[in-house]
């Protein structure tokens, strides 16, 4: 399929863990290269956490 396209100014919001806080740069590879690897980096510290409970 080709997917799910969100208007070209959407803001997405997902909340797992705590925040990362993103700044507002111009759109660069090195950039986006140095996001990825944020973003990786707190996805294997969220995966090797202990399970946290369901609900609020």
């Amino acid at each position: 399929g080709k997917g799910m396209r969100l208007p070209r100014r959407a803001h997405v919001r997902v909340v797992v863990g705590e925040p990362i806080v993103v700044e507002r740069a111009p759109v660069t590879i090195p950039a986006a290269r140095e996001l990825t690897a944020r973003l990786r980096a707190e996805v294997e510290r969220l995966a090797s956490a202990p399970a946290q409970p369901r609900g609020r």
